[in-house]
């Protein structure tokens, strides 16, 4: 039987590709975490609805930390539905697990707002959020919590 109602759906439905999403990128960085670390720290990545505790608690911090947000000049409302957790671990040390950051995502992919040191970073592009991962991951404190996950679980 065919419909005498038109297909209204348009034809660029799912046009953004996998390497774009935030949890895609993240699992690849965990995977790359586990092989420069002979797999002595490894990272996972979970991923789980926001609160609407902690979706008030992130639109709070994006208040009184950043004054304005725009994204392509105009503003942008915040409304993050999911939260990835980027967690190291240590398989040597009863696979003891440790939380690094937060990235807290809407819906629409990006902007995103990441959690770290009690700190928020923001990335409205793949590009930036790529940046801001790289600021993380050279950060002082994570080079510290690796290296001494990697040493006491050498011992």
């Amino acid at each position: 039987m065919t419909s005498k109602v038109p297909n209204l759906w348009p034809e660029d439905l799912g046009a953004v590709t996998a390497d774009e999403l935030p949890v895609v990128i993240l699992r690849e960085q965990a995977t790359m975490l586990g092989e420069r670390t002979k797999n002595l720290v490894e990272a996972e990545v979970r991923t789980d609805p926001t609160t609407e505790l902690g979706r008030r608690s992130i639109k709070n911090r994006l208040d009184r930390d950043v004054a304005t947000w725009e994204r392509s000049g105009t503003s942008t409302t915040f409304e993050p539905e999911m939260v990835h957790h980027f967690v190291l671990k240590a398989p040597a040390l009863s696979d003891y697990r440790y939380g690094l950051f937060g990235v807290y995502q809407p819906l629409t992919i990006y902007p995103v707002a990441i959690l770290f040191e009690q700190q928020i970073y923001l990335a409205s592009s793949k590009e930036e959020f790529i940046e801001r991962l790289r600021e993380i991951f050279s950060a002082e404190t994570t080079r510290k919590i690796v290296s001494a996950l990697i040493a006491q679980s050498a011992v």
